[in-house]
């Protein structure tokens, strides 16, 4: 009995103790996150206000005022929120990643010709591929929200980096913000540069993503063809809107298939894909850069001319 007593009473110290460290853990956090404005920071403008807090930016990080304190955030980016802020860290981690092995083997052989003590000479190719797991130390971007105490929100990690030979091929990462949520696009980029190859057995493990985030973590996910790379990609916002536009190309990196969305806040009030319908047209399908205005007017190249979308109408306009 004495010795079940001993026990339990060993438990409880363990997990206050474990209680406290965690608690403790999180202050810290908070304190290295949040800190006291050093001597040679100087604010340099006001960037925006969220009821009782004010945010500026300044000669190094930003100044946030909350009520009657202020303090510094050492970040060379942040997103600002209502709700709080997204910050984003580039750190090195152990991680399990996806290896594309492809080899190929060439043989030399000879058949004898029926009735005939002459040989032909021929060659066998082999071709042998797949997909393998290894553990490695890679870059990694941590995307986390806080809020304006200084709380952990919610973190998001991009999908990890293939490798193909000795080279680790990361996604394309963007990143954009209206006033009320935070976008983040990842596009798996091709073993060869500009080339659309994107290994068949990768296509299960990467994929062409588009996440919203708000305050309470993760709203939607778009997941988009990763046939073939991705060609044309952009994520731009004004004030309560955001556009985002996505093209895949054939194998051949001819144009083929392209995508664009535009949100006011997390909803989604205009999606339309575009398809080349003539094959002896070879024009990209998005052309040109995409432009957001704060009133909700969106403008992006398509085809040979402009599409518009503005009050929920879209029109193509022809370039003369």
């Amino acid at each position: 009995m004495l010795r079940k007593i001993t026990i339990l009473i060993l438990i409880l110290i363990f997990s206050v103790a474990l209680v406290d460290h965690i608690r403790n853990a999180n202050e810290n956090e908070n304190i290295n996150l949040l800190s006291k404005i050093p001597e040679d920071v100087n604010e340099t403008g006001l960037i925006g206000g969220y009821g009782n807090v004010k945010v500026a930016k300044a000669t190094q990080g930003y100044i946030i005022y909350i009520n009657n304190s202020k303090f510094f955030l050492n970040a060379s980016k942040a997103y600002f929120f209502p709700w709080g802020f997204v910050v984003i860290e580039k750190t090195y981690e152990n991680l399990t990643i996806p290896v594309y092995i492809y080899t190929r083997t060439t043989t030399t052989t000879y058949r004898r010709i029926e009735g005939s003590n002459d040989t032909i000479k021929g060659v066998e190719v082999a071709i042998k591929e797949g997909v393998e797991n290894v553990t490695e130390v890679v870059e990694v971007t941590k995307i986390k929200a806080y809020s304006y105490n200084g709380s952990l929100l919610w973190e998001h990690k991009p999908q990890p980096p293939y490798k193909w030979g000795a080279i680790l091929h990361y996604p394309r990462v963007l990143f954009s913000n209206n006033s009320e949520v935070f976008f983040i696009a990842e596009i798996p980029q091709g073993i060869r540069g500009n080339s659309p190859d994107l290994p068949p057995l990768l296509r299960n493990v990467t994929q062409n993503c588009l996440y919203v985030y708000g305050e309470r973590g993760l709203i939607q996910k778009f997941v988009f063809s990763n046939l073939y790379r991705a060609t044309d990609v952009f994520l731009i916002s004004a004030r309560n809107y955001t556009a985002f536009g996505i093209e895949i190309p054939y194998g051949d990196n001819t144009p083929h298939y392209a995508e664009v969305l535009i949100f006011q806040g997390s909803k989604v009030i205009f999606r339309k894909s575009f398809v080349r319908s003539n094959p002896s047209v070879l024009m990209d399908l998005l052309t040109g850069k995409a432009k957001v205005l704060p009133n909700g007017y969106v403008e992006f190249g398509v085809f040979d001319g402009v599409g518009v979308y503005h009050n929920g109408t879209f029109k193509y306009i022809p370039r003369n």
